[in-house]
């Protein structure tokens, strides 16, 4: 069997737990030197006041333990941001490309039209008679997603080709 490689997050934590188990170990042997080698109570209180400079060490390692955490914690957020900017970035791109796309259609869609490639009538196939009356009663006014129905329907029916490889997503 080959040697198993120990990840840096493990190497912490196996760190982490020899060294607090290393401070229980020190704390038992004090309290095991106060109450066997010394007898007399007055020495013990002597003794017992250099239990301060233990107390030093746990605070000590108490302050870098936080600052590790306050280390790891920044190093987390950073990456997050860095995640949020690329995906921004990302999203920016295709909303680019789908303008892109919209304008290619509409420009195409629009000369077909003035060459009298297409007639207007081929454009509202997909539309219910229902929605037709709700159009004419807006004064023939059509909104974008009628729009966007109309030039998919046209490109991928009449043309039966697409721009781009991807799918127009609205």
């Amino acid at each position: 069997m080959g040697k198993r490689r120990i990840s840096g997050s493990s190497r912490v934590k196996r760190a982490t737990i020899v060294l607090y188990l290393g401070l229980l170990l020190l704390v038992a042997c004090y309290a095991l030197m106060v109450t066997t080698f010394i007898n007399r109570w007055e020495t013990r209180g002597q003794f017992g006041d250099s239990f301060g400079a233990l107390n030093t060490i746990f605070s000590g390692i108490t302050l870098v333990t936080v600052v590790v955490t306050l280390y790891y914690q920044n190093k987390a957020n950073k990456e997050g941001n860095i995640s949020k900017k690329y995906e921004l970035i990302l999203s920016r791109i295709q909303e680019l490309q789908q303008i892109i796309r919209v304008d290619v259609i509409l420009k195409k869609v629009e000369d077909d039209i003035f060459n009298g490639d297409i007639e207007l009538e081929r454009l509202t196939d997909l539309r219910s008679d229902e929605e037709l009356d709700i159009a004419e009663a807006n004064d023939g006014n059509v909104g974008a997603f009628d729009r966007y129905i109309k030039i998919n329907h046209y490109w991928f029916t009449v043309l039966d080709t697409t721009p781009f490889s991807c799918p127009l997503v609205l």
